[in-house]
């Protein structure tokens, strides 16, 4: 069975909280994943983390996000938000998630909440 996305650990460590939310990264994206401290800084990958692993739907303080419109923001699938557009403070780098709260596709098939980066990137549009 095809699995497209592996399951992430916080940049720098494990956090003090629980996470709400479990994050995945497409295995596409793994090796920028892998990279994402030494391209954006440390406090950066762990402000990204601590985001979406507690609070992917809300507005983040400093931070310019949107909600993609048409083609580029439709959910992979049902039940998924839109796609959220994530630009990282200082850098050209942005960061792309969709997030369900009640995902009960894996392979146990119990529910938990959800957050699947779809895309990163680290150079401009």
């Amino acid at each position: 069975m095809y699995k497209p996305y592996t399951n992430t650990r916080r940049p720098g460590g494990k956090p003090d909280y629980e996470p709400r939310f479990r994050v995945l990264v497409h295995n596409r994206h793994q090796h920028r994943w892998d990279e994402l401290e030494d391209r954006i800084g440390l406090d950066q990958a762990q402000r990204f983390y601590d985001h979406v692993a507690q609070h992917p739907g809300e507005p983040a303080e400093g931070i310019r996000m949107n909600v993609l419109r048409g083609k580029a923001g439709k959910p992979d699938e049902e039940g998924f938000s839109r796609t959220v557009h994530w630009r990282v403070p200082g850098s050209a780098a942005r960061l792309d998630y969709q997030y369900d709260a009640e995902y009960s596709g894996g392979g146990e098939g119990d529910e938990h909440a959800v957050v699947r980066v779809i895309a990163i990137a680290f150079s401009s549009h």
